[in-house]
This record gives structure tokens, sequence and C-alpha cells, in this order.
């Protein structure tokens, strides 16, 4: 598969892997943050959430 190649969601709209590896970056660096003590949980989850969405095109 190529970067620019979609895959269907439950929803029916289309998420590319471009924003996959997005969210998977994002969750990368959240739970480091989390780890290190620099954010919250809550925060975190907040901050994860709305990257997701923004990615998706939510």
């Amino acid at each position: 598969m190529c970067a620019t190649s979609v895959r269907p969601t439950a929803r029916g709209a289309a998420t590319s892997i471009r924003s996959v590896s997005t969210m998977e970056s994002t969750f990368t660096s959240l739970s480091q943050d989390v780890a290190y003590g620099t954010l919250d949980v809550d925060a975190a989850v907040d901050e994860w959430f709305a990257e997701a969405e923004a990615a998706i095109g939510g």
C-alpha cells in the first residue's frame, strides 16, 4: 500500500494511511509525556482524541 491509499472505516469514511501514522506518532509522544510526568492522563486523552478527530477529518 502506498501512503495515499485509503481504507473504509466503520462510519463509511476513508482514513488515509498518513492519518493513521499521525495518530500513532501523537499517541507515542503523549504516552512519553505521561510517563515522564510532564502531562497528566486526562490531558493526554483529550489531546489525543482532538488530534485523532482532526486527522480523520472529524
